[in-house]
């Protein structure tokens, strides 16, 4: 009788427990199927809000993402890296953390750039695709939230205009682009990608300078001479060169063309003020984002 009852009891709880894992299974399948419902809707959603939506809803939703980087960026920098934080002066404080944004959008940008020079060499024909319609956009939002946050302080403080200028003439040049259809302002463009090579170094060397490895000028006037040299190559030798045949065999945008005039000009300022910097310090470039 006592092993009957005990079998009983086992038989019991094998039913309950074979129920409620039948129905913890189910209950689980339906929360992965969900799951994974919503991470495809989400995707969707960012794939449409990204690359299908209008142009101009993603010029805004570029342009707060990099404002959103630009107010958070000195608060994320002092709570991970606090004690690097505390030994910066005030200078370096407002200086040193725009670098950091500006590395975000320059290092996206520069290998599409890269990309598609390489692609209308060996090919011959240049073709944008959606990977482009993304990066122009992403890139007037990057310059309306750098106007914002750098361009217009820096004018106030400094009663310097040539930053507001590159920044206004860089959004209407990369806006009239999307509406162009001869490839030799696309491959302008891509060139003007190209130059933030350059960027990307100076970038590098304040931030450089802003640890301890300051006190090591082999380190920081190395990325100070490649600043330099792709300064002049990128910005000096290929705009020209890119200036010269795009303005002639570009039609498509009107007198839109001519804004590239601006900007050339503007790279040869820069490089004056590099050269009289490089003669009072040869061993110190210092300029802020070029």
């Amino acid at each position: 009788m006592r092993y009957y009852c005990t079998f009983i009891i086992l038989k019991k709880v094998k039913y309950h427990f074979l129920h409620y894992y039948s129905e913890l299974h189910t209950i689980c399948h339906s929360l992965i199927t969900g799951c994974n419902t919503l991470i495809t809707l989400n995707m969707n959603f960012i794939i449409d809000l990204f690359i299908n939506s209008h142009v101009y809803m993603q010029i805004f939703i570029w342009s707060s993402f990099f404002s959103i980087l630009f107010i958070s960026n000195k608060w994320c920098l002092s709570v991970l890296f606090p004690n690097w934080w505390m030994k910066l002066s005030s200078n370096e404080q407002t200086d040193v953390p725009p670098c950091f944004v500006n590395c975000i959008h320059h290092v996206v940008v520069v290998p599409f750039g890269l990309y598609y020079i390489f692609t209308y060499a060996t090919v011959g024909i240049y073709m944008p695709s959606e990977v482009l319609t993304l990066m122009i956009p992403g890139t007037i939002g990057y310059l309306v939230a750098d106007t914002i946050f750098f361009a217009i302080p820096q004018a106030i403080t400094t009663k310097s205009l040539d930053y507001m200028i590159h920044h206004i003439v860089g959004i209407y040049l990369s806006y009239i682009v999307m509406f162009a259809t001869e490839s030799s302002i696309l491959i302008f463009v891509s060139s003007m990608f190209i130059t933030e090579i350059s960027t990307i170094l100076l970038n590098i060397s304040i931030i450089i300078k802003s640890t301890s490895y300051k006190n090591s000028p082999k380190i920081v006037n190395y990325f100070e001479y490649l600043f330099a040299f792709t300064f002049i190559v990128t910005r000096i030798f290929n705009l020209t060169y890119q200036t010269y045949i795009c303005i002639p065999s570009t039609h498509s945008v009107g007198i839109g063309k001519y804004c590239l005039i601006p900007l050339l000009i503007l790279q040869y300022f820069w490089l004056y003020k590099i050269i009289l910097i490089a003669m009072k310090t040869p061993t110190n470039i210092e300029n802020k984002q070029l």
